[in-house]
């Protein structure tokens, strides 16, 4: 979730490009079988993300600032 501008972009929800969702996805499955391995890296346009599905939330590992957002995940009949 974006909670504050960046980038030109106004606060909400935002989707990964198409193949770190896929990665994430993967990772997502993964993670339900497997608890366990909770923090995955997600590189996503610009940046790279460590991804954590016990707290749902990402962060840049790569900006100075490391910031950390919450994530969601929808299934597929959900809007953004």
């Amino acid at each position: 979730y974006l909670d504050k501008p960046v980038d030109n972009k106004a606060k909400g929800w935002y989707p990964y490009d198409a193949e770190a969702a896929k990665i994430v996805e993967k990772a997502y499955e993964d993670w339900k079988q497997n608890p366990w391995s909770d923090v995955r890296s997600v590189k996503s346009g610009a940046w790279t993300y460590s991804v954590d599905f016990n707290k749902n939330t990402q962060t840049n590992i790569e900006h100075a600032n490391h910031t950390t957002r919450q994530i969601r995940r929808l299934n597929s009949s959900s809007s953004l």
